[in-house]
Order: structure tokens, then C-alpha cells, then sequence
């Protein structure tokens, strides 16, 4: 027998199942914690069955009282990352089919109206999500296997990308691993490029942010000089958990820039967190997914992909449809594309 329910990232049940199952820094309560916007609640779903457990960390938020008319209702958002749902080792296909059917249901119950789930691009294969809700396919992502040899990483570098390695070095680029008393040259080169490159304000993530992250991982999270003359060139965030790598944010100086340094520290930081016993290095792809010059730049270090896909529940039909059609009277349009924006009652009123 199945059963489930929502809890709170201080339960005990959260942390006791994460640690029967393969996850990523994602899943903590304290990176859910971390980042919410204001009003967010960080919950998770929990099902269980015997011995086997599905958690699937989300982010409850209230929906606007003039698209509800007061009526209390909620719905579920991923935060930024790969934070979709984990199960326990071994756990049979079936009761994670069963356990994603529980999740609507327990939604409904709970008057969360919508969930829009970002799932893991190497944790969460397709399959299970098929019967439950909408898949969208965002396109692929790149990650590359720490288990190859050094000899077989550097055989799947891209010759251009092997020309501008050797080019870096004879300049003098350099690589620091953990020097975080220069956190804040990574913090004014990361805002640089986040300004350089028209950036949603989203990404202009808060100092605060950066702290947490760090009391979060602890040791888990790593910084990535790369420096000329000490002059720090680019730097990046990369954390590690169970063998998973993630490149979770990085940054070019407008300085150098056109030197493109950040070759340098993607290619020397494979070859760290190999020698650290680690499986896997997720890079990421293009910008939303898509087959861009940036996922174009980055095969040129792996000519492994896996889809990023996100995940989206309706509970109830009807009570979606009436906030979707509040919300085109209030904005004075017709509701947006739902692959293209989900929960389509919460897009910008541009009218």
C-alpha cells in the first residue's frame, strides 16, 4: 500500500530518505531553503511503500487573491537547478509510476492547483513521467564521464579546443582551486558578466544567496580561479555530492574575455574532480537548452548528452482553467502557449 504526504524541510524524513537514495545538492532542505523567493514555502512530497521512498522537493507558493478571489489556492514550482524527484536504490518501476500518480492527487487535496517541475537531466530518465501530467523536452545537456581515462578525455577534446588549452598556458593563465579569500572578485566578475550578457535580474542572485550556498555545502562546493598576473580572468562554482559534479555558475572578466579562459578552467577542473574519485561532470547546455554556441562550446569537451526536460501537473482541469481565464480578462489577451510558459495564469500582464 502506497501512501504519501507533504513535509517541511526541517522533518527529520527528509534527510533520512535522501540518504537511501542518489541525489544532488538540489534535493537539500537547506539549498531548497536557500532558494525560495519571498512567500515561497520549500515542502516535499514524500511517498512511501515498504522499503521503498520517493521525495520531490518543490517550492508551494500562494496564488495572487485577484486570480483566486481569496480562495487560499497554491501551486508548486521548481527552484533554479535539477531539483526533480529521487527514489530510494532498487526501487521497482511501478512504485515510482504509482508514487508520481500519488503526487497529483495529494496536489488536489491540498488546493495546489498547478506543478512545474524541473527534473534531473542524469537522475530522472523520461519514462516514468509518461503517464502523468506533461513532459517537455528542452533539449540536451552535456555532461562528461569522470570514469574515462585521462587519456580518453583529453582523445574527446575537440581539436580547436586543444589548440586554445596549449594557447592559454603559454600565456600564463592559471588555475587556484579553494582560495576564498577572493570570493569577492568572483562575486564582481560574476554580476560583470551577468551585466554583459543582458541577464534576467533572476540571475543577479544576492550576496546572501552565495553565503547560504556555502554554509549549505560546506565542502561540498568548490571556487575556480583562473587568473593572469593575478588578475582573476573567470571563475566558477562547481559542487560535487555522491560522485556528481554540477558546473553551477560561472563567470568571464569583460577584461578577458575574448581570450575565452574559461576553456581552461572547464578542462583543468575534469581532471580535479576525476582525481577526487568522482563519476560525472554535468557542464550544462545552451542557454534554455538549446543547440546554441554555447552547447556548441561545450561539446567540444564531451560528445555526451541527456535531455533537460521539465515536468508539468495539473491536478484540476477546471479550477487551471478558470485562473488561466481570470487571468486573460484581467490582462486583456488570449492565454500564452502553455509549453512556452506554465501556469499560463502566471505570465505578465502586458495589456
Amino acid at each position: 500500500m502506497i501512501s504519501g504526504e507533504l513535509i517541511t524541510a526541517v522533518s527529520p524524513a527528509w534527510a533520512e530518505m535522501l540518504g537511501r537514495a542518489e541525489h544532488d545538492f538540489y534535493h537539500l532542505p537547506c539549498y531548497q531553503q536557500l532558494s525560495g523567493a519571498p512567500g515561497d514555502e520549500p515542502i516535499a512530497f514524500l511517498a512511501n511503500a515498504g522499503e521503498h521512498s520517493l521525495l520531490l522537493p518543490f517550492h508551494r507558493r500562494p496564488i495572487p487573491a485577484e486570480l483566486c478571489d481569496g480562495q487560499g489556492l497554491f501551486d508548486a514550482s521548481s527552484p533554479y537547478g535539477y531539483p526533480g524527484p529521487v527514489w530510494t536504490r532498487g526501487a521497482p518501476a511501478e512504485f515510482v509510476s504509482e508514487a508520481l500518480a500519488l503526487f497529483a492527487e495529494v496536489l488536489r487535496a491540498e488546493n495546489i492547483v498547478s506543478a512545474f517541475i524541473r527534473l534531473h537531466t542524469l537522475l530522472n530518465p523520461p519514462e516514468p513521467f509518461a503517464g502523468v501530467g506533461i513532459l517537455v523536452d528542452h533539449g540536451p545537456s552535456v555532461f562528461i564521464d569522470l570514469t574515462l581515462s585521462e587519456e580518453e578525455l583529453w582523445a574527446q577534446t575537440r581539436r580547436g579546443h586543444k589548440r586554445d588549452l596549449v594557447v592559454l598556458e603559454q600565456r600564463g593563465y592559471e588555475i587556484t582551486m579553494n582560495d576564498w579569500s577572493r570570493f569577492d572578485d568572483f562575486l564582481t566578475c560574476y554580476y560583470d558578466s551577468m551585466r554583459r550578457l543582458g541577464a534576467n535580474p533572476f540571475y543577479f542572485f544576492p550576496r546572501d544567496y552565495f553565503d547560504n550556498l556555502r554554509a549549505c555545502l560546506g565542502d561540498r562546493i568548490h571556487l575556480c580561479l583562473v587568473h593572469l598576473d593575478g588578475e582573476i580572468a573567470c571563475a566558477g562554482l562547481v559542487t560535487e555530492m555522491d560522485g556528481l559534479c554540477q558546473y553551477h555558475l560561472s563567470a568571464t572578466a569583460d577584461a578577458h574575455f575574448q581570450d575565452h579562459p574559461s576553456k581552461l578552467m572547464l578542462h583543468r577542473l575534469r581532471f580535479w574532480l576525476k582525481a577526487r574519485g568522482n563519476r560525472i561532470y554535468h557542464i550544462g547546455g545552451g542557454v534554455g537548452a538549446l543547440r546554441d554556441t554555447l552547447h556548441l562550446f561545450k561539446i567540444g569537451f564531451s560528445p555526451l548528452t541527456a535531455d533537460f526536460h521539465t515536468w508539468r501537473v495539473v491536478p484540476d482541469e477546471a479550477l487551471y482553467a478558470q485562473l488561466t481565464a481570470r487571468w486573460s480578462a484581467l490582462a486583456g489577451s488570449n492565454p500564452v502557449d502553455p509549453e512556452q510558459f506554465f501556469p499560463q495564469y502566471r505570465a505578465a500582464m502586458t495589456g
